[in-house]
C-alpha cells in the first residue's frame, strides 16, 4: 500500500544542495528489501525535480539513499526503471485518493470540484513529486510518456460527465480534452509559479471542466 508521509534525516539534508525534507510518497510500513526499495523510490523523485532527469545520476541517487550500488542495481537495472517505478507509486497513490474523494460525490459537478481540488492540494504540498511527475517526466522518453498516458486514462472517468449531458463531441475526445487540458495547466503553473501556486486553480480548472464536459452549449448554471 503506498501512502504518503514525510522523510526528513539529518544526515541527508544540505547533500549537494539536495533538500531531504519534502513530503515524499513511500512505502508505509516497509522492512528490510522493501523499505531499501523505498528509499530509492523517494530519492529518485527528490533528484528528478532537484537537479532534472537528465543531470540526475543514479551515483548520487545511491548514495543519498544510503544503500551500497550492488543493493540498487539488485532493485533497479538502471535510472529510468527507478525514476518509472518512483512516478507508478505517486500515480497509484494520487488516483487511489482521488477515487475515494470522487465516491462521496453523486453528482457529476461535485465529483469534478472534489477530485480536482484533492490532486491540486496533493500535488502543492507535494513540491518534488510535481516537478518530478508533471513537469520532468517527459524528458524521461517515450517510455514515460506511455505511463502518462496510462494515468491520463485511469484519470478520465473521474472527470468526464454521465451519460445524457448532452455534450456533441464523442466521449474519447472528451477525455483528451479534459485530461489533457487539465496537466497541461498544472504542468504550466509548475513550470511558471511554482507547485505552492496549484490550489488557486481548483475554481477556474473545474468550471472549464464543467463547460467542456457539459457541451458548447452549456452555461453558468453547471458551475457550483
Amino acid at each position: 500500500m503506498v501512502a504518503v508521509r514525510r522523510m526528513c534525516t539529518k544526515d541527508d539534508r544540505g547533500r549537494r544542495g539536495v533538500d531531504a525534507c519534502e513530503g515524499l510518497p513511500l512505502l508505509t510500513g516497509a522492512e528490510g528489501d522493501e523499505a531499501e526499495r523505498a528509499r530509492l523510490l523517494d530519492t529518485a523523485l527528490r533528484l528528478v525535480a532537484q537537479r532534472g532527469y537528465a543531470d540526475a545520476t543514479c551515483g548520487e541517487g545511491i548514495r543519498l539513499a544510503g544503500v551500497s550500488s550492488a543493493d540498487a542495481h539488485r532493485h533497479f537495472g538502471d535510472k529510468l526503471e527507478c525514476f518509472l517505478a518512483a512516478y507508478d507509486a505517486v500515480a497509484e497513490a494520487l488516483l487511489d485518493g482521488a477515487r475515494q474523494v470522487g465516491r462521496e460525490h453523486g453528482d457529476w459537478p461535485g465529483r469534478v470540484h472534489a477530485v480536482l481540488g484533492y490532486l491540486l492540494h496533493r500535488l502543492a504540498a507535494l513540491p518534488d513529486v510535481a516537478r518530478a511527475c508533471v513537469v520532468e517526466l517527459p524528458q524521461a522518453g517515450r517510455e514515460a510518456l506511455a505511463r502518462q498516458d496510462q494515468t491520463f486514462a485511469r484519470l478520465a472517468p473521474l472527470l468526464r460527465p454521465p451519460a445524457g449531458w448532452g455534450g456533441a463531441m464523442p466521449a474519447p475526445v472528451v477525455d483528451q480534452l479534459l485530461v489533457g487540458g487539465v496537466w497541461d495547466v498544472i504542468r504550466t503553473t509548475i513550470e511558471r509559479d511554482g507547485p505552492a501556486q496549484l490550489g488557486a486553480l481548483r475554481g477556474e480548472l473545474a468550471a472549464w471542466v464543467l463547460r467542456i464536459g457539459g457541451g458548447a452549449g452549456s452555461d453558468g448554471a453547471l458551475e457550483r
